[in-house]
């Protein structure tokens, strides 16, 4: 098989797409090793292996597009609504998501020390005052037009977050139909089981790693945006990602940038 190779930002539904590829393909994914300030542009960090498929949060400029079509490799990307995103961003760090496997980010008490708007409005900008390193969501706003201009000029699977779970058995048509895998409607229903979100938390659960899973719902978090948040989140969007609405409309998922 091609190497099949996954793209998400952060909070878009990465653990979901992983699972339901390993149950369709048998392969386990793999993802460069981790280290603080590394560059999401750089295609060092894009591994093509055939025993795995590869799967983190890219950005699929020149010198990765040129990598990827090199070894003619069959892209699966997934994004999710921004507003989401955005707030699911701001739990897995004020929980300290992650925790479990090593990866926590160790910021619940800087978020402790305001409140869930204040903090929500840390993620989306960044505040040269503070001690907490995170850039605000701009670059994941380019990631996103990035992988989406990406789509339009290379094959490649484009998927939303909503779809894998509120569409899910036709998801996983597209996904084994895009990667030439036969598949029976009772095998879809079964992975569809498999990889559902109490199902994952309850299988996470049993690792004592099941914190990742905090909801998995695609609706109800647009009640903790503000309007100020919208007008940030706006801005950066003018920002970052100019052509990001324009690309969503092309490729019919506008609803990600809807509130």
């Amino acid at each position: 098989m091609r190497p099949i190779v996954v793209n998400t930002p952060l909070k878009s539904g990465t653990w979901l797409i992983r699972k339901i590829i390993m149950e369709l393909t048998s392969l386990s994914w793999q993802e460069p090793p981790l280290e603080k300030g590394m560059d999401p542009c750089d295609p060092k960090n894009i591994i093509i292996d055939p025993d795995h498929f590869f799967s983190w949060h890219f950005t699929p400029t020149g010198p990765i597009e040129e990598k990827l079509r090199n070894h003619n490799s069959l892209p699966i990307f997934v994004i999710r609504n921004i507003y989401s995103m955005i707030v699911s961003m701001y739990f897995h760090f004020a929980d300290n998501i992650d925790a479990e496997i090593g990866r926590g980010q160790n910021q619940q008490e800087f978020f402790a020390g305001m409140s869930q708007e204040e903090g929500i409005e840390r993620i989306i900008e960044r505040k040269a005052i503070d001690t907490f390193n995170w850039d605000g969501v701009g670059r994941h706003l380019f990631q996103m037009q990035e992988m989406l201009r990406f789509s339009l000029v290379y094959p490649t699977l484009f998927l939303t977050f909503e779809e894998l779970v509120e569409k899910k058995g036709d998801a996983l048509q597209k996904i084994a139909d895009f990667l030439s895998l036969s598949i029976t409607k009772k095998r879809i229903k079964e992975i569809a089981v498999l990889s559902d979100f109490h199902s994952m938390r309850k299988e996470a659960a049993r690792h004592r790693v099941q914190s990742h899973f905090r909801k998995g719902k695609t609706k109800g978090y647009n009640e903790l945006i503000t309007p100020k948040h919208r007008m940030l989140i706006e801005k950066s969007m003018e920002t970052y990602s100019p052509q990001l609405a324009t690309y969503l409309k092309q490729k019919g998922f506008y609803y990600i940038v809807q509130f």
